[in-house]
Parts: C-alpha cells; structure tokens; sequence
C-alpha cells in the first residue's frame, strides 16, 4: 500500500516449471490446530502461483514461524533477471532481501514505541512543536496532531501535496507553511474527517514520523532503525542500500514488472527492472552524510516503505510481537507497547462513515499495524483465507512491483510472510475473491495457512 488505495496503490525470461526452489522447513514448536508443515506441497503449489502464466511473478519468498519457532522457509524465481543472455539469472533463495513497501511501517512503527518507551518522544506532543511551525487541521483547529495519530493513520493529513521528497534541502515542516514550495494550498490537509476520529491511509505519516525521530535523537532514520530494531534482532538489511556491505547488495532482489517506459502492462514483454539493482555495481547513495540534517526531512530513507529484509527476517519481526516485545531474550518492546500494536483505536463504520477503508481491505487499525477483522462481503474485506477463520494482525504492502504481507496471529502463535519481486501482468486483471487483495496474494496465503 504505497498510495492511498490498495487496489491503485498499492517471453524468454518467463520463471518456469524448472525455476529453482529452495525450502526448508523446521520442526517447529506445537501446531496448534493447523496441519503439519509439507514444504514439498507447500512449494509445488507456490510454484504454480508462480509460474502462472496469466500473472507470472519474478520471484517469491515466504516464510513462518509457529510455536516459538522458525517454520518453512521457501524460495522461487529470479531475484536478478539478466538483461542480456551472456550473463546469468540469480535464483532467489531464502536469504534474499527485498523491498517489503508499506510492511516497512511496521517497522518504523517498532523503532518509535521504543523511543517512547525511552520517553524520548512523546506519542501525544503536538507535532508542529517539534517541527517549529504551526500544525492544526482546519476542520479542527483545536485539535494537535500527535505521534499517535500519525501511527494510526487518523491524522487527517493527505499524501495528496506529496510524501517522498528526496531532496536533502527540503524541510517537511514547509508543508503547513503558506506561501512556501511545498505548501500547495494546505494540499496536505484531508478534506474531510477530523484528526482522531478519520483514518486515511497516508504514507506522509511515517514521512513525517520519521522526520520526528531523527528530531528527537540527532540520527539519521536509517542508523537510528539500525541501533533500535534490526542490530540488536541481528538481521541483516536496513532502510540504506548504500549501506550494505557488498553481500548483502547481491542478495537484495530487483524489483520488476513487465510495463513499458509509458506505464502500459505487456505481459509478453521484458521484465523491466523498477528499483534495486545489484547486477548493475554498488548502489548509489540515498542522500549525501555531509548534506544531510536529521530532523528536516527523512524521506530520502522512506520510513514508509524502504526496508530491505528477507521474508525469514521480517518473521523475526512478527516474532518479537507475538513473544510480547522480546525474542531470543532481547527485549526490545514492553508488553504494553505491543498492545498498542495490536489493539485497534480505529474500526470502520458505513453509517456515518468514519474512514477511507481502501476498498474494504482497512476494517481496524492499531498504532503501526492494521488489524485483521476476518471480514468478507460486497464491499470486498480482509478476510485471508476463502473460509474464513483466521484473523490476526499485520502489514500488507505493495510499490515497485514488489508486493509483501505479514500476518501475526496471536491466537494460533503463528506468523506468516511473503514477499514478491514482481508481477508480470496488471494485477487489477484478477482481483480477489474473498478480499481486497490480489487473487495471486489470496493464493499464497491460502499455501500459508496450510502450512506453519
């Protein structure tokens, strides 16, 4: 979900039938009342999804955990296309990272409570205070803006003047200053709902949560995510590519679709490369050290949606929710904190309408995490499986081509993850059944939720 809806957010080289797969899959812990773990069925039936030929994907990584423990691991497609037939593919395999999109807020929302915790930043100050300029919804003037309702999406802000601006001398505090180049006629103000009461799904919160954190301690978003999450968890990734040591470069998955330089799908055509190229040398760097100043503008590193990760390291992140903020006898979130990720403050109501529910996949929302209600109906939901049943808690995201989902179900002690490097064909040609996700999404997790 990189823009605001989900469902507009977010040949030769064809993967087939002998695209390589790579799996593995842990004893686990108890299976609860989901079936043992098959990695063979689960790969031949991910392969098919795969190797679709009315929506084929470049690559495709999943991973579980259950019961206290790392489940399957599993790996198909390419997660580098050679553009010319003298170099050779590279298979992606279950440490390949990829750019997980809005899965990131998750993340971004992690390093935030734990800045809380430290009383380093404060969920309920108003924003324009540390920002230096005046922040007040005009359908509430009254009212702050605060951390909290940026992590909930109930900001009333709009990505409608912008989000993501990768210029090292902006200030995003220029937004809600008239007369300045981002101003763009209060653009940045929605045009209904007031804050704390509206969800409107808006990247510009965790452009701007962001920015808070960097205001609040001195340090780069992407080192400070390092020190508070993805260090002391040990996973290798991260928000700055240009920070990767070389290895870590090479397993990073490109990002693909097969649309032309106008945008127009043609899924008899190349796969065009949309981010992260290893196979091109060192990546360039997202902003210059010395240019650059926390705490005017951290979209350079997008806390909305640029973390790197392997689909076995983001369960690791799913895991330290679900063991209420501790993993491995880290801890890094206290219980209550993780609460605040799980329980819902916003749930979608028609009459009067509270919200923008993204086609009916946003049912429930908790600070960082959208809340899973299990719902299925005309106006499509969030129901994951066909039948029903299965509710939790998580992040979906989809830019680039890249497409990704985390689910953490408490109720079952299991976590599920998924993560594509691209889609050959526009995916509005199959829309779900059951959801307002894709078909192809609704089918991997229909493989997950067989096997834990």
């Amino acid at each position: 979900m990189a823009g605001m809806q989900r469902r507009r957010f977010l040949s030769s080289l064809l993967p087939t039938a002998g695209t390589p797969l790579l799996a593995s899959c842990a004893a686990g812990g108890p299976r609860a009342s989901w079936p043992p773990c098959d990695a063979d069925a689960a790969g031949r039936a991910l392969r098919e999804v795969v190797d679709d030929p009315a929506l084929p994907l470049a690559s495709l990584s999943v991973a579980t955990w259950q019961g206290g423990s790392p489940g399957l691991a599993l790996a198909l497609g390419r997660r580098w296309i050679a553009p010319v037939p003298t170099q050779a593919h590279r298979s992606a395999t279950p440490d390949t990272l990829y750019r997980i999109a809005s899965a990131s807020k998750l993340v971004t929302a992690i390093g935030a409570l734990r800045l809380a915790e430290a009383g380093v930043l404060d969920l309920d100050a108003d924003i324009g205070a540390a920002l230096g300029t005046t922040v007040r919804h005009p359908l509430a003037p009254q009212l702050p803006i605060t951390p909290r309702l940026l992590l909930s999406h109930r900001s009333g802000l709009s990505d409608a003047a912008g989000y993501s601006f990768i210029d090292t001398d902006v200030a995003l505090a220029d937004l809600f200053r008239p007369g300045t180049r981002l101003w763009a006629g209060g653009a940045v103000y929605g045009p209904q709902g007031r804050p704390g009461e509206w969800f409107r799904y808006a990247n510009l919160n965790y452009s701007l949560l962001g920015t808070l954190m960097e205001r609040a301690t001195g340090e780069p978003f992407a080192a400070l995510m390092d020190r508070l999450v993805l260090q002391p968890l040990g996973l290798e990734g991260g928000y700055d590519i240009s920070a990767f040591s070389a290895a870590t470069w090479g397993r990073t998955a490109t990002l693909y679709r097969r649309r032309d330089d106008q945008e127009r799908w043609q899924p008899d055509g190349p796969w065009r490369a949309q981010r992260d190229e290893p196979g091109h040398g060192v990546p360039v760097p997202l902003v210059l050290p010395s240019r650059y100043r926390p705490g005017r503008n951290a979209t350079p590193y997008s806390p909305t949606g640029g973390l790197r990760i392997s689909a076995p390291g983001l369960a690791r992140i799913g895991a330290l929710i679900l063991g209420e903020g501790q993993l491995d006898g880290v801890r890094l979130l206290s219980p209550s904190s993780v609460r605040l990720m799980r329980e819902p403050v916003w749930r979608w109501q028609a009459a009067p309408p509270n919200g923008e529910p993204l086609d009916g996949l946003a049912r429930a929302w908790a600070l960082g995490a959208q809340v899973f209600t299990d719902h299925a109906g005309p106006d499509r939901g969030d129901r994951l499986v066909a039948g029903g049943g299965w509710s939790g808690f998580g992040h979906f995201g989809n830019a680039y081509g890249a497409y990704s989902g985390l689910v953490i179900d408490p109720a079952q002690q299991r976590i599920v993850v998924y993560l594509v490097g691209g889609v050959g064909q526009d995916p509005e040609t199959q829309p779900g059944r059951h959801s307002a996700l894709y078909r192809f999404e609704e089918r991997i997790l229909a493989v997950l939720a067989g096997c834990g």
